[in-house]
């Protein structure tokens, strides 16, 4: 009896996964713009955004804004502070954190990843940076955090604000990717700001963890509108993908990096 040839084992790899958002950040509205200024023009936004306004946001978000105000009054309770065992997640280009280093500045956390990620996408933007990797640094509070401030208006930004500038807690609610543009709809994040190395030494907050960014498929879509973004983690790496993209595309992505002289996957 002939012998049966030994089939070749295939190893199967897990395909990345996405990672779940809260649905009460998500905007289905599909009538809302891009532009979270509508009335305004270009320069007005851009000046907003270094904290120059101080009025009420455009009537069009008031309803996606409440609804972020509501979760957060709902986290900070009656104690008004951060909860012991919530994550917080700093974005960043810089792949070594040394805290020791930190000046003792404002600094913007996402209490949900997603946001954080975008934000690295944006910093290499602007910092002309040459790499295509970013970093997400998580941060687990180990006690209560008190919140100097809710900051009411998506309009008002926190360095435009004396208390969050001079080192108070401010957390808001936040558009997850910023874009000027008025196609489309956008979700909503929720921002915190606080002194980070003031907040490590005190025992507030601790390092646990350090994930990898990839934003090569965003780079052309910083300034021009495009699809709402499902995020998926793929071991460490963290990355923002169109969901008008199928995930075999996603799959082909990701192979593709390892084939870049920057990919180090964290051991």
């Amino acid at each position: 009896m002939p012998r049966r040839s030994k089939r070749s084992r295939i190893s199967y790899r897990v395909s990345p996964q996405k990672v779940n958002i809260p649905s009460f950040m998500e905007v289905n509205d599909k009538s809302l713009p891009y532009n979270i200024f509508p009335a305004r023009g270009f320069i007005e936004s851009i000046k907003s955004f270094f904290g120059y306004y101080n009025d009420e946001d455009d009537s069009v978000w008031i309803d996606h804004r409440e609804r972020m105000l509501k979760h957060i009054y709902k986290l900070l309770g009656d104690d008004n502070a951060i909860p012991v065992g919530i994550k917080l997640y700093h974005g960043t280009i810089n792949p070594n954190l040394d805290i020791n280093s930190l000046r003792n500045r404002m600094t913007f956390l996402g209490l949900e990843p997603i946001i954080s990620v975008w934000y690295t996408a944006e910093e290499s933007d602007y910092k002309e940076s040459r790499s295509n990797f970013g970093y997400v640094y998580e941060f687990e509070v180990l006690k209560p955090i008190p919140a100097d401030k809710v900051i009411k208006y998506i309009s008002l930004n926190p360095k435009g604000d004396d208390i969050c500038k001079n080192g108070g807690v401010c957390i808001h609610p936040q558009i997850t990717f910023h874009n000027y543009m008025e196609e489309g709809p956008l979700d909503f994040s929720i921002e915190v700001t606080l002194m980070l190395k003031k907040m490590i030494n005190e025992g507030y907050l601790n390092l646990t963890k350090r994930y990898r960014t990839n934003f090569l498929n965003l780079k052309n879509m910083l300034y021009q509108p495009f699809s709402k973004l499902d995020l998926y983690l793929d071991g460490d790496l963290f990355i923002l993908w169109p969901k008008d993209r199928s995930r075999e595309e996603l799959n082909k992505y990701v192979e593709s990096l390892k084939n870049m002289p920057e990919y180090n996957p964290t051991k």
